[in-house]
């Protein structure tokens, strides 16, 4: 995995540590607290705690404009003659992704999250009611016919970090040497190596790569958030 990958490089991995707090110094950072273990010290800390993030970095930073929605996932057993499926499927206009789970397992979910469906940002929901899983069945199908006859298999919900243009903050804020990446809204697994990439420039030149500016946290607040070139189509717009 990626931690593996970064200790090979000589990064020291922490596993089973909990960050209680972002310690400061005369307005700059000093390092984090671990529970149990006191100060990690450190002249620069990136905060990519994903739904923890925010509340790691109001103590000490600004608040950051992230509300958590629900993002659903159901697991459909393939017909047995279905064929191989696609390695990935976006569809924007019937609004589902799916890609192949084990060998006769499809997973399934929504791309575009309704912001109206939000939850706690610890909840997890091992289960998804029969009407959604229903639904988005019933999506699949509109592309792959034979997707009528997938049986459900089971379903979760968990909650996404979602920035008011659903794009990440990639930014420097608060104390000095303090960073963060938050707010990916459902898409930060699939861009995590080029956002550690960039990230690391920032913090080591403490230079904004030019590819990060539009992701500012200042951004809301100067009116300018990112307008997508290719938005989903407006809800209730048939497929094509």
């Amino acid at each position: 995995g990626f931690a593996s990958a970064a200790a090979v490089e000589g990064a020291k991995v922490f596993n089973d540590r909990a960050v209680t707090s972002i310690a400061t110094r005369s307005g700059r950072v000093t390092g984090v607290k671990i529970r149990g273990e006191g100060l990690l010290a450190s002249e620069r800390v990136v905060v990519a705690a994903g739904n923890w993030t925010p509340d790691l970095v109001v103590a000490v930073g600004p608040h950051l404009p992230i509300r958590y929605v629900r993002g659903e996932v159901a697991i459909l057993r393939r017909p047995f003659d279905f064929g191989a499926p696609p390695r990935i499927h976006f569809d924007f206009y019937g609004n589902t992704y799916s890609r192949p789970e084990g060998g006769k397992d499809t997973l399934a979910g929504y791309m575009n999250t309704d912001p109206g469906k939000t939850m706690r940002q610890y909840e997890l929901l091992e289960t998804l009611p029969a009407t959604t899983v229903r639904d988005i069945r019933m999506r699949l199908t509109k592309r792959f016919p034979r997707m009528s006859e997938a049986q459900p298999r089971g379903g979760w919900a968990g909650a996404y970090d979602v920035s008011p243009d659903s794009y990440p903050i990639l930014d420097r804020v608060g104390p000095e040497g303090l960073f963060v990446a938050v707010g990916f809204s459902g898409h930060g697994f699939k861009l995590s190596p080029e956002v550690g990439r960039l990230m690391a420039e920032y913090v080591a030149t403490a230079r904004r790569p030019e590819l990060l500016e539009s992701l500012r946290a200042s951004r809301f607040g100067e009116g300018s958030p990112i307008q997508p070139d290719a938005p989903f189509p407006r809800r209730g717009r048939r497929l094509p």
